[in-house]
């Protein structure tokens, strides 16, 4: 008798960039399996979009950020905030959540605190795990890895397992990545990565430069996002004909 294939979704939020469209909202994808739920990525407007779908803040066991701009980062205060609040309203504990993320991640969310949230005396059980790392979602394995964007601070991608199941998504990408996160992407069932660059870019990869990772890492799948409304219906006809190659669209569920 052989075992049952364990299994997960992948559901896209937000497909589109920091230029927002009423079809393409900020990056940001939900992973959820039979014990865990785990937001990648954290982009203005996730929190309206987890609300949308139906999914309780609470219900979140870790929030995953790739870098600190804020298409991918600007909710994660909100959201950790909200959650307090409600879990006082509601006179519950406040169930501990992990954020996982680059280095300087929690001196970014103290610095953010600083401002929209001063309150010294209010404190919600957070779990910080930065830079490389690898860490245990009920589940599901997340392996954190170093990508290379921009110079200002540092950027990760993340790998996340389920058996012999993987995906990995690697958050906003300079064109040339080296072997050490072609490594961390080997094999994966699905990648979803980025091709929001123009050819002179330094900071965001092409289409071709999505489609050499693809290739390089051996990614069974492959999954194109961050993408203004314009790039996605060129990058859709250029792909056309291509096995397993897709651009992604906001609320799309993948099984994986």
């Amino acid at each position: 008798m052989t075992s049952q294939v364990r299994r997960f979704n992948v559901h896209v939020l937000g497909s589109g960039t920091i230029t927002p469209s009423a079809n393409r909202r900020p990056a940001s994808l939900l992973v959820e399996s039979d014990e865990s739920r785990v937001l990648i990525d954290c982009g203005f407007t996730t929190f309206e979009r987890l609300l949308a779908n139906g999914i309780e803040l609470q219900s979140l066991d870790a929030v995953a950020v790739s870098h600190f701009h804020t298409d991918h980062f600007a909710d994660v205060l909100p959201i950790i905030h909200s959650r307090f609040v409600s879990d006082r309203l509601q006179q519950r504990s406040h169930a501990p959540m992990k954020l996982i993320g680059p280095n300087g991640l929690e001196v970014a969310i103290a610095r953010l605190r600083e401002v929209f949230w001063p309150e010294t005396h209010q404190e919600f059980p957070l779990e910080f795990v930065e830079g490389a790392a690898s860490c245990e979602i009920g589940s599901l394995t997340i392996q954190v890895f170093p990508v290379c964007h921009v110079p200002y601070f540092h950027s990760v991608g993340f790998r996340v397992q389920l058996g012999k199941r993987a995906f990995a998504y690697t958050g906003d990408l300079a064109p040339r990545q080296d072997d050490s996160v072609v490594a961390a992407l080997h094999s994966v069932d699905l990648l979803i990565t980025e091709a929001a660059g123009s050819e002179n870019s330094r900071s965001h990869m092409t289409l071709d430069n999505a489609l050499e990772l693809a290739d390089r890492c051996h990614a069974k799948r492959l999954l194109l996002l961050h993408l203004r409304d314009d790039q996605a219906l060129l990058v859709k006809k250029r792909v056309s004909g291509l096995a397993n190659v897709s651009v992604a669209i906001d609320n799309e569920v993948i099984e994986i």
